[in-house]
């Protein structure tokens, strides 16, 4: 990946917010980054700084941070636990349908969890939390 990739969906994203929700452009949106270094130079940071965008930085990779980790592939570890699959397809097919099953609530709450995770996180000094 690009600094130039990565600053399109950036940008993409501020024209949407802006057409879908007039005079909210810029506050009350955050974007939650990581340290890779295609978001760091030049383009994406300048893209960022233009949108008006609140960056939250995501520290160095933690499973306790990753909403991926904790809230997503968790379940659907448990719901595929045991099943075989015959095929890349089969496999692809079964993921999709869990997440297309899942309501909107299920993500949101994935990503609302994530400060309270990051909360424990900190008052740990960066232990690892059940």
């Amino acid at each position: 990946m690009t600094g130039n990739y990565y600053a399109h969906p950036i940008k993409k994203l501020r024209e949407e917010i802006k057409s879908k929700r007039r005079g909210i452009v810029s506050s009350d949106v955050s974007l939650l980054d990581d340290n890779a270094s295609s978001h760091k130079c030049n383009i994406p940071t300048t893209a960022v700084q233009k949108s008006g965008f609140q960056v939250v930085m995501h520290p160095l990779y933690s499973p306790d941070l990753a909403p991926t980790d904790y809230h997503l592939f968790a379940r659907l570890k448990k719901q595929l636990r045991g099943v075989i699959f015959h095929s890349d397809e089969e496999l692809i097919n079964a993921v999709q349908h869990y997440f297309d099953a899942q309501p909107p609530s299920f993500f949101e709450a994935g990503m609302s969890q994530l400060e309270i995770h990051w909360l424990k996180v900190i008052s740990m000094k960066g232990l690892y939390i059940e």
